[in-house]
């Protein structure tokens, strides 16, 4: 079939909303249009260009594609663009799989007329306007509603693109739109990005939505809110990527963490729920360097925090990678730890997968992938396989100054010239000190924490003089601690 921009895909779930076709393709590309008939059990998916088209068709015939864990099949549409038309008319509903096809399209010629200092001298009104600077993840309507409604009643949301992703949101009352204004502004949605700039609208309520999907909401009529908590669209069970949602691991003292300044700091909706409220066990990573980042790399630093399953580099977007951990509390600590580290001279961004595992390919797959996944399962590299061992107590975030322990008989120079062999850019030895009793630990420590991430990538498991040396991030930050070993 001649190639298209327009994917045609079949034996999707009969109640598939249009976030899990956008998730499915977005990843090769910009989505610019879905199409669901849920009658027919098929939907179809029409992406920026013919290569992104391309890229996605390649790698799902290389490996199943999957949504909800129901296998799917994508193939080239005969169609060149997706138009609404008598056979599959236009509908709202958010893409709900109950009537004959719903169809979403946006396109930045629509997008509502706003001012970017809102309403004349900043007057309060009840709809605010939301601009997301810095936006380094792609933020989704249900992100929008799960952090306003803390606020009060959210009546509508309708989002659009200009120069930057903004949304316009309707409070029930002005009380609750000041206070989210008062309490929102300039404060970072997720760790360290998506930051929220707001101003009050100069529209007059109510909202205009024209239908219910993925691009616009009323809240007020009736199945709106449920289809976002429900079968036809379920949030929590088919969230976007993993954010938005509220976390459910603990980060200090506060459940969900709390809102920081501009600069840093967690979001209060900064995991991925799943089915039950926890969240899942396989992490999406972004931005890694191709060249220099391979499956055992990943398993090696993602494992100091649990024990890594699977590792997936996505074939048509090296710098993207799933991982798999054995649980989603273990994924829960990686995340927290390893999200925005510098893994060579690149900050990392973690989410956590809707998917519940990492899909390997198939046998003799057209596309040659076997360095880009690998499956740790039978690994004897993994630290937690035992209960309560005492890995559990040592675990600490990614430092400059690393714990070594199973060494042989060695002294401090041989460690220092071992460790200072290799030019490391990111920074070299600064010190190291065996333990007075157990001459067979030590910490070491570097110029950077950058360096200690690179070290205990190049050196964990490394054999010397017959033995291999296991490492770990400390807890110890000062060389005058260290003296009083």
């Amino acid at each position: 079939m001649e190639p298209s921009k327009v994917i045609h895909v079949s034996r999707i779930p009969p109640d598939c909303v249009e976030s899990e076709l956008i998730e499915l393709a977005e990843p090769f590309g910009n989505v610019i249009k879905t199409l669901i008939v849920g009658r027919k059990q098929h939907a179809f998916i029409e992406m920026e260009s013919k290569d992104a088209a391309a890229n996605l068709i390649e790698q799902f015939m290389a490996s199943q594609a999957f949504i909800r864990e129901l296998p799917i099949t994508c193939t080239y549409s005969n169609r060149q663009t997706i138009t609404p038309n008598s056979r599959y008319p236009t509908g709202g509903g958010g893409g709900g799989g109950g009537g004959s096809g719903s169809y979403s399209s946006y396109d930045k010629d629509d997008a509502p007329m706003e001012p970017r200092t809102g309403g004349p001298d900043g007057t309060p009104n009840t709809i605010l306007l939301v601009t997301i600077l810095n936006m380094r993840v792609r933020v989704t309507l249900e992100n929008i509603y799960q952090v306003f409604r803390s606020f009060g009643e959210v009546l509508r949301i309708v989002t659009f693109e200009k120069s930057n992703f903004q949304a316009l949101v309707e409070f029930s009352n002005l009380s609750s739109a000041i206070q989210a204004k008062s309490k929102l502004e300039q404060k970072d949605m997720f760790q360290g990005c998506c930051t929220l700039m707001i101003t009050f609208s100069s529209r007059a309520p109510p909202l205009r939505v024209v239908a219910n999907n993925h691009r616009s909401r009323d809240f007020t009529v009736t199945d709106s809110r449920e289809g976002m908590f429900s079968g036809q669209g379920n949030f929590q069970q088919h969230q976007q990527s993993g954010f938005g949602s509220q976390q459910s691991y603990e980060y200090g003292s506060q459940r969900g963490g709390s809102y920081r300044d501009q600069g840093g700091g967690y979001g209060p909706f900064s995991g991925y729920s799943g089915e039950g409220g926890m969240e899942g066990s396989v992490l999406l990573v972004h931005n890694l360097d191709q060249d220099k980042v391979n499956p055992d790399v990943l398993q090696t630093l993602f494992g100091v925090y649990g024990d890594v399953l699977r590792v997936k580099i996505l074939y048509h977007k090296k710098d993207n990678a799933l991982i798999q951990m054995a649980n989603s509390q273990q994924a829960a600590l990686a995340k927290r730890y390893l999200d925005k580290a510098m893994l060579y001279g690149q900050e990392l961004a973690i989410l956590f997968s809707k998917h519940s595992s990492v899909q390997l390919p198939p046998p003799h797959s057209k596309l040659d992938s076997s360095d880009l996944v690998k499956d740790f399962s039978e690994s004897k590299l993994h630290r937690f396989k035992i209960p309560n061992s005492r890995n559990e107590l040592h675990i600490a975030a990614p430092a400059a100054t690393l714990h070594i322990s199973n060494l042989p008989d060695i002294t401090e120079e041989e460690l220092t010239t071992l460790f200072g062999e290799e030019e490391d850019k990111e920074g070299g030895v600064v010190t190291v000190k065996l333990f007075g009793k157990d001459r067979h630990m030590a910490f070491i420590t570097f110029e950077t924490v950058e360096a200690g991430i690179h070290n205990l990538i190049r050196f964990h498991n490394h054999n010397v003089k017959g033995k291999h040396i296991k490492l770990t991030f400390s807890h110890v930050r000062s060389r005058h601690t260290m003296d009083g070993l």
